[in-house]
């Protein structure tokens, strides 16, 4: 997978949970219980880990890169 593609299909990974955070804040389907503990549950951790995993992707993949060039 190139560079491009994974960052594209990880920002299409944090922005479909970040719309499901704009939802719980700004309508009512916060009272709706199975949304709410979707939404605390898997939301929230995924933003933070594709929030991660983009903020640090050059670093990741040049450590990858750097350990597949060494030799064994």
């Amino acid at each position: 997978m190139s560079v491009r593609r994974l960052r594209a299909v990880l920002r299409a990974l944090h922005l479909v949970p970040a719309v499901a955070l704009v939802l719980y804040v700004y309508t009512p389907l916060a009272d709706v219980e199975s949304f709410r503990t979707v939404v605390q549950i898997v939301s929230v951790p995924l933003l933070g880990l594709t929030g991660l995993a983009l903020w640090q992707a050059p670093r990741i993949l040049a450590r990858r890169r750097r350990r597949a060039a060494e030799p064994r």
